[in-house]
C-alpha cells in the first residue's frame, strides 16, 4: 500500500536501493537524550519526504536527495550515546542511504544506467519496499548464482569495468553496510525499541504515522546481511579487464590467466564469509518472526502485524510457512542434499544427484577455469565472435579435472543404470556426447 511503501538504494552488481524511516517510542520521534537525534530525525523525515514524492526515472532524479547531513547528526549522536538504540538506528540507516551520494558511486551508477538494460531492468534497481510482511524474507539464491557474463553482455559505450565495480564494492559499499550492521545490532538488543515512521516519511504529512518495531529492523537486517553476502560474492575472484573487447576478453579467459576468473587474496575469507552471512540473514528472518509472535502491545499502528484483515496483517499460517521454508534453506546450506532428476539426459534417463553447498563456499578453486572446466582453446572467428573449443577431440577422452567442483557434488547416479562415475554422468547431464556427434557430423 501508499502509506507504507517507501524507497530505498544501494549498489549491487549495478544498484540495489535501500530506505527505511526511524524512531523512540518512550520520548517521541529521535528526542533519545541528544538534540543531536532530534535535528537527525527532521533532517531524515525531510529528505525521505523528498525521495517518495519525486518521479524515479533514472539515477539523475536520485541527485534530489541527500542524507550525508542527517548521517553526520545521528553519528555525533552515537559519539555521545554509544548504546541508545534510536541514535544508532538512525546512524546505521542513513549510512546506507547515504551511499548514493558519494561521488564515486554516482558516477559508477550512472555509467552503468548507460549500459542497454531496457527500462523495466534498470528500475527495479531502484525500487525496494519497506517490510510489510514475511514475503521480504528471501534467500538472495538467483543473485548469488549470477555469473559475470551477464555484466559482460550488457557492455556498452564506457560501461564501467568489472574490476572498477569490484575496487567500489570493496571501498566504498561494503565499509557502509558492515558499519550499518554494527549499529542494528545495537538496536535489536534493545527489545522495546520503536521508530515513528510519520506521514511525511511516507510522503503525506496527512496521513497516520506507523511504528516499526524490532520486527522490521530484523528483517531489514536480514536483507542487508543479503546484501552483503551478494558484494562478498562478487569480490571472491578476480576480474580484470583493460576494456570490453574480444581480443581482452579471449586474453581474460585462457585458462592460465591469473587476473580474471582468479581467487583474490582474500578470496578465501570472503567466499566463506558468503556462507556465514546467508546463514545469518536466514537466523535474522526467524528472529523477526519470533518477536512478531512475541508481541503483546497494542499492534494498530505497527508496520507488520499478525493478523487476517488489513493492509498491514500477516495470517499465522503464512508466518508458519515461511519458517518452514526457512529451516528447509538452512538445512540446504549446511547438510547434505540429494535431488532427483527424470528424463535428464538424451537417452531419458533418470538421476540422483547428491550436493553440499557449503563446500563450494569453504573450498573455493585458486583458478576455477583450470580446477572446473576440461581443457579449452579460445580464439575468434572473423565475425570477431569468441570461439570455444575443447583441447580433446573425442568423447571418451573428454574429462574434467574435479568432476566435484569442489566438494559440491558428492555423488551423482544414474538410476537407470546404477552408473555411479561423475565424469561419465555429468558429461551424459549437460549434453555433451551429442555435441560430439554434432561436431563430426559437421
Amino acid at each position: 500500500m501508499k502509506q507504507s511503501k517507501v524507497l530505498l538504494l544501494i549498489t549491487v552488481f549495478a544498484v540495489l536501493t535501500l530506505l527505511w524511516g526511524c524512531s523512540d517510542e518512550s520520548t517521541g520521534p529521535g528526542e533519545t537524550g541528544s538534540g543531536d537525534v532530534t535535528v537527525a530525525y527532521t533532517e531524515l523525515e525531510n529528505q525521505m519526504f523528498t525521495m517518495t514524492t519525486i518521479d524515479i526515472q533514472d539515477p539523475s532524479d536520485l541527485d534530489q536527495v541527500n542524507f550525508i547531513q542527517a548521517n553526520q547528526y545521528y553519528k555525533d549522536a552515537v559519539s555521545k550515546l554509544p548504546n541508545d538504540p534510536g541514535a544508532n538506528f538512525g546512524a546505521g540507516l542513513t549510512e546506507i542511504l547515504m551511499i548514493y551520494a558519494d561521488p564515486a558511486v554516482n558516477s559508477m551508477v550512472k555509467r552503468w544506467d548507460s549500459v542497454a538494460l531496457g527500462k523495466n531492468s534498470r528500475t527495479s534497481f531502484f525500487r525496494f519496499g519497506i517490510p510489510t510482511g514475511t514475503k521480504d524474507m528471501s534467500v538472495p539464491t538467483q543473485a548469488l548464482a549470477k555469473n559475470v557474463t551477464t555484466i559482460i553482455k550488457a557492455a556498452a559505450a564506457d560501461p564501467p569495468l568489472i574490476g572498477e565495480m569490484q575496487t567500489l564494492m570493496r571501498d566504498n559499499i561494503l565499509p557502509h553496510i558492515e558499519y550499518a550492521l554494527a549499529r542494528f545490532a545495537v538496536v535489536e538488543s534493545n527489545p522495546d525499541f520503536e521508530f515513528t515512521i510519520s506521514g511525511k516519511m511516507q510522503g503525506d504529512p496527512n496521513l497516520d504515522s506507523l511504528m516499526l518495531d524490532n520486527t522490521e529492523i530484523y528483517i531489514m537486517d536480514g536483507v542487508l546481511m543479503g546484501i552483503k553476502a551478494v558484494v562478498e560474492q562478487f569480490l571472491v575472484y578476480r576480474f580484470d579487464l583493460t576494456d570490453y573487447s574480444t581480443e581482452s576478453l579471449i586474453q581474460a579467459l585462457q585458462p592460465n590467466n591469473t587476473s580474471f576468473f582468479y581467487l583474490a587474496s582474500d578470496g578465501q575469507a570472503r567466499s566463506m564469509s558468503v556462507l556465514a552471512d546467508v546463514k545469518g540473514m536466514i537466523g535474522k528472518f526467524k528472529s523477526a518472526i519470533n518477536f512478531l509472535k512475541a508481541e503483546t502491545d497494542n499492534q494498530a499502528d505497527d508496520v507488520i502485524k499478525i493478523g487476517t484483515s488489513g493492509d498491514r496483517t500477516v495470517p499465522m499460517e503464512d508466518i508458519d510457512t515461511t519458517i518452514v521454508y526457512l529451516d528447509k534453506a538452512l538445512n540446504f546450506l549446511t547438510s547434505t542434499q540429494s535431488l532427483s532428476l527424470e528424463g535428464a539426459d538424451s537417452e531419458g534417463n533418470d538421476y540422483t544427484i547428491t550436493l553440499n553447498i557449503s563446500q563450494l563456499y569453504n573450498n573455493p578453486p585458486q583458478n576455477p577455469k583450470t580446477a572446473w572446466f576440461p581443457a579449452y582453446t579460445l580464439d575468434s572467428t572473423d565475425t570477431g565472435e569468441i570461439q570455444f573449443d575443447f583441447v580433446s577431440q573425442t568423447y571418451e577422452s573428454l574429462t574434467f579435472p574435479d568432476p566435484t567442483f569442489s566438494g559440491l557434488i558428492v555423488g551423482i547416479k544414474n538410476e537407470t543404470t546404477g552408473n555411479t562415475d561423475k565424469n561419465e554422468n555429468l558429461k551424459k547431464l549437460l549434453g555433451l556426447e551429442e555435441m560430439f556427434e554434432e561436431y563430426e557430423e559437421y
